[in-house]
């Protein structure tokens, strides 16, 4: 009894600490780095507004065409051959994730279309969600079993 006891309180530390949450974010990186894709493919920006300035008429047209274009329509998704978004990565730096992309393209699409980086509320919502919670949930059951 008392050793059951005393796995229970030792359980309650590991998941009631800082720590633990950090540590599972962490593991979870390729995850929110293809959030971090899937709202750029939105056109949307780390505030929630829609990436500008808008693309030009020759490139809307070219990207009426492609299946791949989900944002509406004149508005950039960052998607050409698809290199940046590839190379987008999410470092966890204590309570900050850094954002950026290794592409050799980032400083000029940084340049042109401003706070395209970091999850804004509605896909991070979506990630702790859809991703998060379950993992934690999984986790907190394992040091319970």
């Amino acid at each position: 009894m008392l050793s059951k006891l005393l796995k229970i309180s030792e359980g309650l530390n590991l998941v009631s600490s800082e720590k633990f949450y950090y540590d599972t974010v962490e593991e979870l990186d390729r995850e929110l780095e293809q959030a971090q894709v899937n709202q750029m493919l939105k056109g949307q920006t780390n505030k929630g507004d829609l990436i500008k300035p808008k693309y030009a008429a020759i490139t809307r047209k070219f990207k009426a065409n492609d299946s791949r274009y989900n944002a509406p329509m004149g508005t950039p998704n960052l998607l050409n051959t698809g290199d940046f978004q590839d190379d987008i990565f999410a470092k966890i730096e204590g309570n900050f994730v850094k954002w950026g992309s290794t592409d050799s393209k980032t400083p000029d699409l940084m340049a042109k279309y401003k706070n395209i980086f970091g999850l804004n509320d509605m896909s991070l919502e979506e990630f702790i969600k859809d991703v998060l919670t379950p993992v934690l949930i999984q986790k907190i059951d394992g040091v319970f079993a």
